[in-house]
C-alpha cells in the first residue's frame, strides 16, 4: 500500500507484521519473496518472527477476504472425501457475477451431473465452514456460488511455458494459487464450465 516503508531489523516492533525483502553484499537488491512475518519479541538484538501468510494470495469480492490456503484446505478435502484426484488448480474472482471461478485440472473426468451436484456444493461448503466472512456473504447473497472451470490436460504446462517466456526463470517459478482474474491462456484451456 502506500504506507508501505523499508525498515532495518533493529527498527521491527513487537506485534506488527512485515513484508520480507532480502538484500545482500553479493548483488540480490531488495528481492521481495512474498513472506508476511509478525514480529513477536526479541532475542537479545535480534528480532524473533513467526510466518503468517504469503502475500498476494488473498482475493476478495464483498469483503470476504478468501485466501490461496481456504482453497488448499478445499481441494485437500476434495481428495479425501470424494476421492476427487485435483492437479493443479487456480481461484479467480468474477466481479461481473459477484462469484469465484475454480479453475481445476482432474485426473479423471466426473460426469456434468456428479460435478454440479455434488462437487460444486461440496466446495461451496468447505469454503464456508473455513472462511466466515465467505459463509456470511453467501448466506445473504452478497456473494454467488463459485462456478468450476473444468481445465484441459495442457493447461499447466501451457502456463509454465507462457509464464518463462516472460522472463521467469525456471528455479524462481512458482504456480499461483490465485489471480485477479481468469487470463487469456487460462481462458483458452477452459474445457467445460459448472455452475449452479
Amino acid at each position: 500500500s502506500g504506507n508501505d516503508c523499508l525498515v532495518r531489523c533493529h527498527q521491527l516492533e513487537p506485534g506488527k507484521r512485515y513484508k520480507v525483502l532480502i538484500t545482500n553484499w553479493d548483488g540480490l537488491y531488495r528481492y521481495e519473496i512474498g513472506d508476511l512475518v509478525e514480529v513477536t519479541g526479541y532475542f537479545k538484538n535480534t528480532p524473533t518472527i513467526s510466518f503468517v501468510q504469503k502475500t498476494g494470495e488473498m482475493l476478495n469480492i464483498t469483503g470476504e477476504k478468501l485466501h490461496a490456503n481456504h482453497m488448499l484446505h478445499t481441494v485437500k478435502r476434495l481428495r479425501e472425501s470424494l476421492g476427487l484426484e485435483v492437479g493443479q488448480f487456480r481461484l479467480a474472482p468474477d466481479y461481473d457475477k459477484q462469484r469465484y471461478d475454480i479453475l481445476m485440472q482432474l485426473s479423471s473426468r466426473p460426469s456434468r451431473q456428479y460435478l454440479q451436484d455434488t462437487v460444486l456444493p461440496f466446495i461451496d461448503r468447505c469454503l464456508c465452514e473455513v472462511n466466515l466472512e465467505y459463509q456470511s456473504k453467501r448466506s445473504s447473497n452478497r456473494l454467488l456460488p463459485p462456478c468450476i472451470r473444468v481445465m484441459s490436460p495442457d493447461w499447466e504446462h501451457s502456463v509454465r511455458r507462457y509464464d518463462l517466456g516472460r522472463g521467469k526463470r525456471e528455479l524462481q517459478y512458482k504456480w499461483r494459487l490465485t489471480a485477479g482474474k481468469v487470463s487469456q491462456i487460462d481462458a483458452a484451456h477452459i474445457q467445460e464450465t459448472i455452475s449452479s
